[in-house]
């Protein structure tokens, strides 16, 4: 039986080369070969060209490329590091502090408030963008992704592992 931990090194796709992205990169490119992906052309004669990524340097062994279908035909393992959400944060602010008002008012407490700030007889408090729950929606998603991924072997009981992990958060 062949052995899982196989001596080919594996190709790692890097999808987004932010600040971010660029640090994994040159983490990752320590013990593999990495190929990111970017949008802008100019980025990706950057990156080949010189061997930097908005003025930072890239280990040697990482090569960009602008077209989507060469990072997933070449790659063996795909990270991708696009920032996601950020116009959700105010929607999600909004339905917090809806909600809250509204429990504090099926309490019986007396709540007044503008905007994200609620008022109640013993304090006053803001809804923060932190309170938007993304970050734990975020999280949830990619851990159902992954639960799904190692436990299911149908497309459908991994489809409604991943919609539990969606629901049950919220």
């Amino acid at each position: 039986m062949p052995s899982k931990n196989s001596s080919k090194e594996k190709t790692i796709g890097v999808v987004g080369i932010g600040s971010f992205g660029t640090a994994i990169a040159n983490m990752l490119a320590e013990k593999n070969p990495v190929k990111v992906y970017a949008r802008k052309e100019e980025v990706v004669e950057e990156i080949n060209s010189s061997q930097t990524a908005q003025g930072k340097e890239l280990n040697p062994r990482i090569v960009a490329t602008s077209k989507p279908e060469d990072i997933c035909q070449d790659c063996d393992i795909l990270f991708f590091m696009v920032p996601f959400g950020r116009g959700l944060v105010p929607a999600l602010m909004q339905a917090t502090a809806d909600f809250s008002t509204l429990l504090l008012q099926w309490t019986g407490v007396p709540v007044y408030r503008t905007h994200m700030y609620i008022s109640i007889p013993s304090g006053s408090f803001e809804v923060a963008r932190a309170c938007s729950g993304l970050n734990y929606f975020t999280t949830s998603l990619v851990l159902g992704f992954l639960y799904a991924y190692v436990n299911c072997r149908s497309w459908l009981k991994r489809a409604t592992c991943v919609a539990a992990f969606i629901v049950i958060p919220v």
